[in-house]
């Protein structure tokens, strides 16, 4: 391709280089114009070189600085005219450009042609369009920003319904069927009114025998307690490997973030035979406070024995520690 040319790369970097036209090298005391593309995309890098091709050709065909003035003004003059919002491109050029025109004003005062008596209003002009720049800028930065609020906003949003329910909204209550006045007969008393007997009907609220209500009502009562769920927290049994399921439980987090933690719990109980913390007392502490330090970094140890703290130790302890960082 006709532009790779012009493109360099450099530490994963894309730059601009071009040969500039010898009249042009004396004016600006330059012979090769170096320009960073400031991205590591090839694609982007040619879009953008593109767009700074144009005012270098133009540029190059300048012959002396009254020339060179009057091409900068048509230049200027071309960029006042580009229509709202700008694309990134053409910002990268512009400011490209900006640069490129305070380093040629200044060196073409210092040789005798102010390009505010050659072009008076190359000055205004060129006012109006670093502040172009400036708002684009602004413009495009405000859109960066609205991009990442939505896209934290839609994270947020995503984390809310994969988050579980917690246990108090997951007890298993029974149903408990509601008794009809028509499921039953009502019980029937005998009272003796002198000596006549006579059948009296109760009240089926309050005489109603078990034997006539269904069996959901006749089962034994649950207590209170039965609905409330076990405790489940640490005891004086509790291991640390069970502590450490109950600490990543209760903690707010991704793995990543209590990486750390499980690293060195995972450390403690492989090395002291997952111990009850209830008797993890001032000697063993001692004992795991002095194993600590001698775990070294990742440089160096090969990657299966990078995964746990444990492995990394037995690693200088087979080999010493002579090439690793501790």
């Amino acid at each position: 391709m006709a532009l790779a040319s012009y493109i360099q790369r450099r530490d994963g970097r894309y730059y601009l280089q071009i040969r500039l036209a010898p009249k042009l090298s004396q004016m600006l005391d330059r012979s090769i114009y170096r320009k960073s593309l400031r991205t590591s995309k090839y694609v982007v890098a040619q879009h953008r070189l593109r767009e700074c091709l144009g005012w270098i050709y133009k540029l190059n065909e300048s012959i002396d600085y009254p020339h060179l003035i009057k091409q900068n003004l048509r230049l200027l003059q071309d960029y006042i005219k580009d229509s709202w919002p700008l694309s990134d491109e053409r910002l990268f050029s512009r400011r490209a450009y900006e640069e490129m025109f305070k380093n040629f004003k200044h060196r073409s005062i210092a040789a005798g042609y102010d390009p505010a008596i050659i072009a008076p209003e190359i000055n205004k002009l060129f006012s109006v369009f670093v502040q172009q720049n400036a708002d684009a800028e602004a413009h495009q930065r405000n859109i960066i920003n609205q991009q990442h609020y939505e896209r934290g906003r839609q994270d947020a949003a995503a984390s809310i319904l994969r988050s579980n329910a917690p246990s108090s909204f997951q007890l298993e209550i029974p149903v408990i069927q509601v008794v009809r006045s028509e499921d039953f007969e009502p019980p029937t008393l005998l009272v003796r009114e002198g000596a006549t007997e006579t059948n009296s009907v109760s009240s089926p609220v309050l005489n109603a025998p078990t034997a006539n209500l269904p069996e959901q009502l006749v089962q034994p009562k649950e207590t209170a307690a039965a609905l409330i769920p076990q405790n489940t927290g640490p005891n004086e049994n509790t291991r640390f490997s069970e502590a450490l399921e109950l600490y990543l439980d209760e903690t707010p987090g991704s793995k990543d973030t209590n990486a750390a933690t499980r690293l060195i719990f995972s450390f403690l109980i492989e090395k002291m035979g997952n111990p009850v913390v209830a008797e993890f007392g001032p000697e063993a502490v001692k004992k795991f406070d002095s194993m600590m330090p001698d775990i070294p970094n990742r440089t160096g140890i090969p990657r299966e024995h990078t995964k746990s703290l444990a492995a990394r130790l037995s690693v200088i302890r087979v080999f010493g520690t002579d090439g690793f960082v501790i």
